[in-house]
């Protein structure tokens, strides 16, 4: 597992880029270090199982909290989510499983889950 976070700025707009390379079962918590807005998700599930990507744009989240978003991808899938207005963060959070169901203790996604998100 391997976060990184660059910041950018344009006349247009502050943005950073947050990569995981190796999202696994434990959260990823307030990954920007601030508030902001989501415009692209872009996930690579290289793992040969259905894989839940579970985001959350609340302060504070837990494993065991609903996620604000799920996404579902099937095996070795690549999916690119666009928020073309943006979807508000309080703290921006993320973890990935083979669990469907809200979980105190989610499965481990057993392979390489790669999240690459466009913020400001």
């Amino acid at each position: 597992m391997a976060l990184t976070v660059t910041g950018f700025s344009t006349t247009a707009l502050d943005y950073k880029i947050v990569n995981e390379s190796g999202s696994v079962n434990t959260m990823d918590g307030n990954v920007t270090g601030s508030s902001g807005s989501l415009y692209f998700l872009d996930i690579d599930n290289q793992v040969s199982a259905v894989m839940y990507i579970k985001v959350y744009t609340t302060a504070n989240a837990v494993i065991a909290d609903d996620p604000s978003i799920k996404f579902e991808l099937a095996s070795t899938a690549k999916e690119k989510i666009v928020f073309p207005d943006g979807l508000a963060f309080t703290e921006l959070s993320f973890f990935s499983t083979t669990t469907k169901a809200t979980s105190g203790s989610p499965s481990a996604p057993g392979g390489t889950v790669t999240i690459t998100a466009v913020t400001s």
